[in-house]
């Protein structure tokens, strides 16, 4: 493959050990792909119109990392002015230009999802797709799978949903740190407050900067109060630490840092679980017997009693695992407090000589007589911490780490 050390060879050495097919596509899969370029572009056909709801006029935008060029999914707010929010989840239509039965049908289900490495993505289809006719990007039309929804604005609870296909046009792509920088009201009526703003950002159409801060901002909202209400009827949340990289011009990583989880991540994942879960119902009501669905198991008990024990033990608090509500309020509890329980060292009996002494009833005779003494010690190995913040933010990693030890992967099931 290359030479032992080498970061090209040592990324093939990784893929072919797993199985990761990164050949290019052959012509076969090729031939089924749209013929596009400069003078002949891809648009939307009148027929296939017709079997759409028409969104190009709704304020649609993306929330991806910076770097992303597939851009498969997106976000639509609209306060409806009755005590009523409309949301919208757009996702990529795939479905469109990936035909059953094809050279390219097959290619991806062999693949079967894009794979990401820390310097680059093999992806599951032709970049004319993921990266161009199934990237939602800004200014394009696009063909997608729309579900939307009126929520309660005060308890986002669904008053009315829409699950169909859809052509929308991104009126633009935002960051993570974009939105979080309008979520904390830095970006009011134009781009001046970001650190670095792209010339592609527009806004396309005859939508404008200060409709879109408003809407993350109502977007963000409105997640927030679901969110609260999700771990309200007992939502667990076990939010472990995720590295980011930091790579030179070549690609090869130069440093790493811990990735921070903002508000407007947490913003997307509320919409995207929204979105997993409805369309799951949908499925299984409408498919009962051909749904194919996923689920979590109960922890494993044995991983679980561990995890609970070494909680105690290091001050962490006494955690109750019983449920996922009461997992989540125990952690969330012992996060309030910020501090270690302290906890003395439990006591051990120990013994030592006394004085000799002599007994009455015969002078000759000496007894020895034993006396009790007490000294302090672990009672493991565990290193005993100090009851501070700092000592406790050293643990809460460690368990925010070892809290998914327990945890079983997902199945898929009918």
């Amino acid at each position: 493959v290359g030479v032992a050390g080498d970061i090209g060879a040592e990324t093939e050495a990784l893929l072919m050990e797993n199985g990761v097919n990164s050949l290019p596509f052959t012509p076969q899969v090729i031939q089924c792909l749209p013929v596009i370029s400069p003078q002949n572009p891809w648009k939307v056909t009148d027929s296939e119109l017709a079997k759409r709801r028409d969104l190009r006029s709704s304020r649609i935008f993306s929330i991806d990392p910076p770097t992303a060029r597939d851009l498969d999914d997106a976000l639509s707010y609209r306060d409806m002015g009755d005590g009523t929010i409309e949301i919208g989840v757009h996702i990529a239509d795939v479905s469109h230009f990936v035909l059953p039965g094809t050279a390219l049908d097959a290619e991806a289900r062999d693949r079967a999802t894009t794979v990401y490495l820390v310097q680059k993505a093999i992806p599951m289809l032709p970049g004319v797709l993921c990266e161009d006719l199934c990237s939602l990007n800004p200014g394009v039309d696009r063909y997608a799978f729309s579900a939307i929804w009126r929520l309660s604005s005060e308890t986002g609870d669904i008053v009315e949903e829409w699950f169909g296909k859809s052509v929308i046009n991104s009126c633009t792509k935002l960051s993570y740190d974009l939105a979080q920088t309008m979520i904390d009201g830095k970006i009011v009526d134009n781009w001046n407050g970001a650190d670095k703003v792209s010339s592609t950002l527009g806004p396309y159409g005859k939508h404008t900067v200060a409709e879109i801060a408003q809407d993350v901002i109502g977007l963000h909202k409105l997640a927030m109060t679901m969110r609260r209400l999700r771990f309200e009827r007992g939502a667990l949340s076990l939010d472990g630490i995720k590295l980011t990289f930091q790579l030179d011009t070549d690609g090869t990583p130069i440093g790493t840092c811990q990735y921070a989880i903002k508000d407007s991540n947490r913003l997307v994942e509320e919409y995207m679980l929204l979105a997993n879960m409805q369309v799951a119902k949908k499925i299984a009501s409408g498919f009962p017997h051909h749904a194919l669905l996923r689920k979590h198991p109960s922890p494993h008990q044995r991983r679980m009693r561990q995890f609970m024990e070494f909680c105690t033990d290091v001050g962490y608090g006494e955690i109750d695992g019983s449920s996922s509500k009461s997992l989540n309020a125990s952690i969330k509890e012992a996060r309030a407090r910020g501090t270690l329980i302290a906890k003395e060292p439990p006591l051990t009996s120990t013994t030592t000589p006394a004085t000799e002494t002599s007994s009455s009833s015969s002078s000759s005779a000496k007894q020895l007589t034993k006396k009790t003494t007490q000294k302090q010690r672990p009672a493991s190995d565990l290193p005993v911490l100090e009851a501070d913040a700092a000592s406790f933010e050293y643990v809460d990693q460690a368990i925010r780490l070892m809290s998914t030890r327990s945890m079983q992967l997902a199945k898929y099931f009918c």
